[in-house]
């Protein structure tokens, strides 16, 4: 992440390579991956921030972050958005982006990339204001709708990584509180269409979708 001011030294790094390391799968590469994504996952909520399971796309200067759970379209729809928004559309994490907010972070939400791309190893080393939060459902038509806090809620706990440390946990859920309070959130039922790419992008954007497809 590219914000100098706030580097981290993590002193149990060596000790999570060594856990994962452990396991017979035999993959090194993937193993200190795993290794690394528990060590930042463990020490980034001291910073405000916390690493969120999700597909986080930059539109032009705005983040938007798609969530579901695994294999339910997130990439998919991603991909969709760059398909017929073309380059002004790109993402920032394939898999687990990076979400700072309170604290020192105060109401500013920002969505950053990570190293953790998931399985199309897709990342920016860039990061956006937080503009949206879409929880994405399978159907066979497209509708979405702005959904309440205490609705989303469950979204947010179950697609964060929690630190099992207590004050690393406060934390983090004072990043999730930031999130609820100043980022806007919607439930999209979709299928793989351009009318789902219409349908979340001029809900998230407020903008007019035939006048900035490609």
């Amino acid at each position: 992440m590219r914000d100098a001011s706030h580097a981290l030294e993590i002193d149990s790094i060596p000790a999570a390579l060594d856990w994962e390391r452990s396991n017979p799968s035999g993959n090194r590469v993937l193993a200190d991956m795993d290794g690394l994504y528990k060590a930042f996952g463990d020490m980034l909520p001291l910073r405000h921030r916390i690493i969120f399971h999700g597909v986080a796309m930059k539109y032009r200067s705005a983040g938007y972050v798609f969530t579901a759970s695994s294999g339910l379209g997130k990439s998919t729809h991603a991909f969709l958005w760059q398909r017929y928004l073309g380059r002004a559309a790109h993402i920032l994490s394939g898999d687990k982006p990076v979400v700072s907010g309170g604290g020192e972070c105060a109401s500013d939400v920002t969505v950053w990339g990570s190293p953790w791309g998931g399985k199309e190893r897709i990342f920016e080393n860039d990061s956006a204001p937080l503009r949206g939060v879409c929880l994405i459902r399978r159907g066979r038509t497209c509708s979405i709708r702005r959904v309440e806090p205490f609705e989303f809620l469950d979204t947010m706990l179950r697609q964060t990584f929690m630190p099992y440390d207590e004050p690393a946990a406060s934390r983090a859920l004072e990043v999730i509180d930031a999130v609820l309070t100043n980022v806007p959130l919607w439930e999209l039922t979709c299928n793989i269409s351009e009318d789902a790419v219409r349908t979340s992008f001029e809900a998230l954007t407020g903008l007019s979708y035939e006048a900035h497809r490609i």
